[in-house]
């Protein structure tokens, strides 16, 4: 959760750190702000895979359920 609430603000960040930037490619300006403005996905059990890249314990059985 907290990887993808990053990506969010640092992608925005870099891409409107110069107007100039984000006023030459507006396609691309509209859909990096509908990004950054997202909810971060949580994933519903037990129907999708998620496990959380923070917990040691837990790593080795995603490993496990992907491989």
């Amino acid at each position: 959760m907290q990887a993808q609430k990053s990506v969010r603000s640092l992608t925005a960040q870099a891409f409107f750190s110069t107007a100039a930037r984000a006023s030459a490619d507006m396609d691309r300006a509209y859909t990096i702000a509908v990004y950054s403005a997202c909810q971060p996905c949580y994933g519903r059990r037990p129907m999708e895979f998620t496990y959380d890249a923070g917990d040691l314990a837990a790593l080795p059985e995603a490993l496990r359920l992907i491989g």
